[in-house]
């Protein structure tokens, strides 16, 4: 598990790993919103990492965030027991909205964990204490995702997802030079000189 409080605005991109599906929900309240894939993360919503291709992640303000992840075969596992169903990881980002009282409870299992952490880390090093948290957390998280409904991704999110792919290549593909606007706009993103149909390949 991982948490994090950021104090300023980021972009980021994730390369997820394809061994270990991951979770990811707003820690608190009220706070400013979370992009993924140009896509707001709601705060009755966490989002589950698929294993195909990399994420966006944007935050436009001072962040906290919280995070999960089990192996596949773990994952798989905890699934069969906790529902009787193996949970299958996607191989594309979801945003899932599980029932009120499942997510209340990863976030304050999570939130709890977190303040062992950094109050009383002596207490944690007892394997019982260690186990018995733990056990909380995955079914906590597996509850959520065989719980909860997968909300559907509208066609210009797929578009800024695709879209933001083509960048990162481009930035990839030219580490050393400066690129504009204008050579972005070229077919695929190749530095070309613009015109609005091959604006149109890139940016609609």
């Amino acid at each position: 598990m991982q948490r994090g409080d950021e104090s300023l605005p980021r972009v980021l991109n994730v390369s997820p790993s394809e061994e270990r599906p991951a979770i990811v929900f707003g820690t608190y309240q009220n706070q400013p919103a979370m992009h993924f894939d140009g896509r707001e993360l709601p705060q009755h919503e966490i989002i589950v990492i698929g294993f195909g291709s990399p994420v966006h992640f944007r935050s436009s303000g001072a962040c906290h965030w919280s995070a999960m992840s089990l192996s596949l075969r773990d994952l798989a596992a905890a699934s069969q027991v906790i529902t009787g169903r193996e949970f299958i990881a996607p191989h594309l980002t979801q945003f899932v909205s599980p029932p009120p009282a499942f997510l209340a409870r990863l976030s304050s299992l999570h939130e709890a964990a977190g303040h062992l952490t950094k109050t009383a880390p002596d207490i944690l090093a007892h394997p019982e204490v260690a186990r018995a948290l733990e056990q909380g957390l995955v079914q906590a998280m597996v509850s959520c995702l065989s719980g909860g409904e997968t909300a559907e991704s509208s066609g210009a999110h797929h578009r800024h997802t695709v879209i933001m792919r083509r960048l990162e290549e481009v930035l990839e593909a030219n580490p050393d030079r400066t690129l504009y606007v204008a050579e972005l706009c070229g077919p695929r993103g190749h530095p070309a000189a613009p015109s609005a149909s091959a604006a149109r390949n890139i940016w609609a």
